[in-house]
């Protein structure tokens, strides 16, 4: 029995996403790690079929983990399904916002949502960056964070939050 003050720290690792062939599920492969010890393989054929363990046995295991855990749903009960559905959107999320702050100034203003300047070089990012986080906050009005000098958690936590269906597309601002 896995107990929630003691949770193992599960981790996707070397992932393979196919988004032109996810059709009903995401098409996608990745190595399981708990603790950070690889313990097997998962898959799925982006076909609408559940996904695929190997060895069989770490579902079982990683179930378990997951029913520990909060809810992901509130309808649902946690699986490994769920759990491993989780990881790799989070997993894409990260890549999109690893893309998004090399090319571009990404800041919160007071309603939540994500903000981004234009795309510009590496050398005028970084030139933007070098001016400081308070002229930077002066030059966009009412910016609230830079996600751009944040730690990568905490920019991924506000950026998850600024881009939910419910806050809109991100808006452009003048770089």
């Amino acid at each position: 029995m896995i107990t929630a003050t003691k949770l193992p720290v599960v981790t996707l690792a070397a992932v393979k996403y196919c988004a032109f062939a996810s059709e009903e599920t995401s098409c996608y492969e990745a190595n399981v790690l708990v603790d950070g010890k690889k313990i097997g393989h998962v898959s799925n054929e982006g076909r609408g079929g559940g996904d695929n363990f190997w060895p069989h046995n770490i579902e079982v295991q990683l179930t378990e983990i997951a029913k520990a855990m909060p809810r992901f749903y509130p309808d649902l009960e946690n699986s490994a399904e769920l759990l491993m559905g989780q990881l790799l959107n989070r997993h894409l999320q990260t890549k999109d916002l690893k893309r998004a702050l090399s090319k571009r100034l990404l800041f919160t203003k007071a309603d939540g949502k994500i903000y981004q300047t234009k795309p510009m070089t590496k050398e005028e990012l970084a030139a933007k960056l070098a001016t400081g986080l308070d002229a930077l906050k002066a030059r966009f009005e009412g910016a609230v964070e830079v996600l751009n000098v944040l730690p990568i958690d905490k920019a991924l936590e506000l950026y998850e939050a600024g881009t939910k269906p419910e806050a809109k597309t991100p808006a452009s601002a003048q770089a």
